[in-house]
């Protein structure tokens, strides 16, 4: 009851209740009872996850303001900023990037 995450654990439900002696049922039903506790934890993985995705709206305003940029097509900047974040959309960016510019070796891998 310490730890309400342990009980979101399938592996740790099972092993308290298939064990040689299992725990009563009513400590199951009271632990499962918990579940939906929310803890620090919780909080802080919501706002670590509203960070990453505000930085990551950030980063598709820059990219494409950037690309919308007509003094110049071929924008290193724009790839540099895509690969150093760590999100799905900067792949895919990195990818547009290098279709854009004939590099299909670069972009398939």
């Amino acid at each position: 009851m310490v730890n309400p995450h342990a009980e979101r654990d399938e592996e740790v439900m099972n092993k308290l209740e298939t064990k040689m002696v299992p725990m009563p049922a009513y400590i199951i039903n009271t632990l499962i009872g918990i579940y939906d506790a929310q803890t620090q934890k919780d909080v802080l993985e919501a706002e670590m996850g509203h960070q990453m995705l505000m930085a990551s709206a950030a980063a598709q305003f820059m990219a494409l303001n950037w690309q919308a940029d007509s003094a110049n097509s071929v924008n290193d900047s724009l790839l540099y900023v895509v690969q150093n974040l760590n999100t799905p959309e900067a792949d895919w960016e990195q990818v547009a990037y290098y279709l854009l510019n004939n590099n299909t070796t670069a972009a398939t891998s």
